[in-house]
């Protein structure tokens, strides 16, 4: 389901336009960030290659105070959803490595669906994240917002790509929104594995079957 879902939003993406000029911090060379990248890369790599190392999470609550619980296996994905919130991570060495989030939610504008994936480095620092939100309203067209974060071993942001998209025009011809104003709720960016909200589930051992 995953790998689907990304495939899904990355070919939405790639047929719509290219990302728009990114925002790179002063000081910032290519190279500094093509590091991150390729690590990110690896990482991601690795993730689908060894799913059998997944652990997954939930926020269980309707509504109110998150409540996370683990789950022996990936709760399935319904609609309307059943979680809000579902995680997958991907762990190395015991290590978490790689955080994949569905997002669900009713604002305003709509419902909007969102992936986010984040890449932490060994050390437990955000490496990379990357996030695409679909928003879409009966009997109107869907609005697409893609994202991608790039922050350096000392917590720093370093470079942020942002493209805001709709289909007014149809697929393949989507054109760019000057402003994303329908976003009421921002991305969350953990900037480090503690900083997770499921990080005291996540210290715990591997619950058994």
């Amino acid at each position: 389901m995953r790998r689907i879902i990304t495939a899904l939003l990355t070919f939405l993406c790639c047929s719509s336009v290219v990302l728009a000029q990114p925002a790179t911090a002063p000081g910032v060379t290519t190279e500094d960030v093509k590091s991150i990248n390729d690590y990110g890369n690896k990482v991601e790599y690795y993730a689908n290659s060894h799913l059998e190392s997944n652990r997954y999470f939930a926020n269980v609550a309707r509504q109110g105070n998150p409540r996370w619980r683990e789950f022996l296996k990936q709760p399935k994905l319904t609609n309307p959803p059943r979680y809000f919130q579902q995680v997958d991570v991907s762990t190395q060495n015991g290590r978490a490595v790689y955080i994949y989030s569905f997002n669900y939610g009713i604002n305003s504008n709509g419902r909007w669906d969102e992936v986010i994936s984040y890449i932490f480095r060994n050390d437990g620092t955000l490496a990379r994240a990357w996030s695409a939100r679909i928003v879409r309203k009966e009997n109107k067209p869907w609005l697409l917002v893609v994202q991608k974060w790039f922050y350096n071993s000392r917590g720093h942001n370093i470079r942020t790509i942002r493209e805001v998209l709709d289909s007014t025009v149809g697929m393949g011809k989507t054109k760019q929104l000057p402003e994303a104003k329908f976003e009421e709720v921002p991305v969350p960016i953990y900037k480090s594995v503690s900083a997770l909200p499921f990080h005291t589930l996540l210290k715990k051992p591997r619950p058994k079957p």
